[in-house]
């Protein structure tokens, strides 16, 4: 054979007995030393040669020497004569297959400048893309994948999973609703195009179009007044839930921000009780306003309970939404709604201890809180900075049944 490769740990040692791999490119007597991403010590090399490594490594090491072995076919086949090292490099240089998925993965995380939450949101869309990466699309160029057709297949490689989990029956597995294959897609056509930007190719245009939202659970009126009005034992779990809910229907804050209300942060007044917040997404603080006795009443009784701790409700997320389904279940039992489903394109009926979740109670708070004192006090409470989404997910654009009654029955 003309050439070989073979990987070695070149440098200094890092961590211990570790060093960073490249792999060799020999041809006659000159060589090319192509970096990868990954650290092993001098017996792990041994053992990538030998192919009996294993492991996620091991196959995307030989993924990478696979790679490299195509480039130097191709471009024999283009040349008439295999490349020297400083083709090859040149090569390389061209397409950026040297690095593995992760290698652009973690490149375009340190790029992006956003807050640190949307970037953890970016790193676990881009888990789903790697994943499907080294399923499907390891051995090609990464060139080749720059295209409109690797987003959409990788949009039906993730409708062909959830097919799959049923039978996989695994914990860790869950189907993904339309709305999150989008996201999922959008995620991953940024990063494409921000390696497309760094091979100097052209950016794959703008097509992708949001699905519109299928119906969600919002407790009508009654609903909710039942739900606040469940028997359940004083000082039991479910009665701090049930206040926590009611307390929240009037301001529609995050469930992350209302259990970590500070109590130093809650100034209490004649009429009315203000809460500061910092907001999480924005970094910025902003006051929300209580009126109503009740929930006041509420909010001043926690206050005194446990000097022990600066929350008012210290908890998470988790044991909220366990114990507003528990509450929901002994309001409703298995009570059921109807919600209109853009898959199915047609109404699916829920058990609403099923589908009930924190959010159904912000929802609840945003949208009343609109019809009563308009979209500019609902979205200062609930922490929307974009005026266009609270009009998107919680203004109807109907009146509501109990202010169409009341106009109705004034001009009788």
């Amino acid at each position: 054979m003309h050439y070989k490769f073979k990987f070695y740990g070149i440098g200094n040692p890092i961590k211990g007995d570790n060093y960073k791999v490249y792999l060799r490119y020999y041809i006659k007597t000159k060589v090319l030393n192509i970096p990868t991403q990954t650290i092993l010590s001098k017996d792990q090399i041994k053992m990538v040669n030998a192919s009996d490594f294993g492991g996620i490594i091991q196959s995307e090491l030989e993924a990478m020497k696979a790679t490299a072995i195509q480039a130097v076919e191709t471009l024999n086949l283009k040349n008439n004569g295999y490349p020297s090292p400083e083709q090859l490099k040149e090569f390389f240089l061209s397409i950026q297959n040297s690095l593995p998925m992760e290698g652009y993965i973690n490149e375009y995380l340190k790029s992006v400048e956003v807050k640190s939450s949307s970037k953890k949101l970016y790193a676990h869309h881009l888990k789903y893309f790697n994943e499907y990466y080294k399923q499907e699309l390891k051995n090609r160029h990464i060139a080749q994948l720059l295209n409109k057709e690797t987003i959409e297949d990788f949009g039906n490689w993730l409708k062909r999973r959830n097919q799959a989990v049923p039978i996989l029956k695994k914990k860790e597995l869950k189907t993904i609703g339309d709305v999150q294959i989008f996201n999922l897609k959008s995620t991953a056509f940024r990063l494409l195009n921000f390696i497309a930007d760094k091979l100097h190719r052209n950016p794959i245009p703008a097509y992708l179009q949001q699905p519109a939202f299928s119906e969600k659970y919002t407790p009508s009126e009654e609903q909710f007044k039942k739900l606040v009005a469940t028997s359940v034992r004083y000082a039991d779990h479910l009665q701090k839930v049930q206040d926590q809910v009611y307390v929240n229907s009037f301001l529609g804050l995050r469930v992350e921000e209302l259990l970590n209300i500070k109590k130093d942060n809650i100034t209490l007044n004649k009429q009315y009780l203000s809460i500061r917040f910092v907001e999480y997404k924005k970094s910025i603080s902003r006051d929300v306003i209580l009126v109503d006795a009740k929930a006041i009443y509420m909010v001043k009784r926690y206050l005194v309970e446990d000097d022990e701790t600066d929350y008012l409700w210290k908890g998470n997320r988790s044991a909220f939404n366990r114990n507003l389904k528990t509450l929901a279940s002994k309001s409703f039992k298995d009570k059921t709604v109807f919600l209109y489903s853009t898959s199915k394109q047609d109404e699916e009926k829920y058990i609403i201890k099923d589908i009930i979740s924190s959010h159904c109670i912000r929802r609840f708070a945003i949208t009343r809180n609109i019809e009563r004192y308009g979209i500019d006090v609902a979205r200062t409470f609930s922490g929307h900075q974009n005026y266009e989404t609270v009009v998107k997910h919680y203004s109807k654009g109907f009146l509501s049944k109990k202010i169409a009654l009341e106009k109705l029955l004034q001009g009788k």
